[in-house]
C-alpha cells in the first residue's frame, strides 16, 4: 500500500559516497542521514538528497519532495511510496543503509542495482 510521509533528514554533503542510513538527532527530532557527493552550492546537495532518498525508497524522484530546509543541512522532504514507514524503519536503524552510487530508480519504481 503507498502512502505518503515527511521526513526529517540530515544531508552530509561532500561524501566520499553516497548513501542512506543512520540516525542524527537535531533541531528536527530523530532524522534520517543522507550523505551525498554533491557540494553545498545553489542547492546541488538538496537536488542529490532527493534522489538519493528517492533510489533508497525505490521510487522515480518525482516522488520525492523538498518541503523545507533549503539551505539547512536539517530538511523535511516528503516522500510517497509504498510501505514508507517500514523502510523508513529499517534505514533510521542502519540496518537497510548503502552505498547508492550504482541504484537508480526506474519507472516502474522498484529500482535496482
Amino acid at each position: 500500500m503507498e502512502s505518503s510521509k515527511r521526513i526529517a533528514v540530515r544531508v552530509k554533503p561532500g561524501a566520499r559516497r553516497t548513501s542512506v542510513g543512520g540516525t542524527y538527532t537535531g533541531r528536527n527530532g530523530s532524522s534520517l542521514v543522507v550523505s551525498v557527493t554533491a557540494p553545498a552550492v545553489d542547492g546541488r546537495a538538496s537536488d542529490a538528497a532527493g534522489a538519493a532518498l528517492a533510489a533508497a525508497f525505490g521510487v522515480p524522484a518525482r516522488r520525492v519532495s523538498l518541503v523545507s530546509g533549503q539551505r539547512s543541512r536539517d530538511k523535511i522532504f516528503e516522500v510517497a511510496a509504498p510501505d514508507v514507514e517500514e523502510r523508513l524503519v529499517r534505514l533510521l536503524s542502519g540496518r537497510d543503509s548503502g552505498d547508492l552510487a550504482d541504484r537508480r530508480p526506474t519507472r516502474s519504481g522498484l529500482g535496482g542495482r
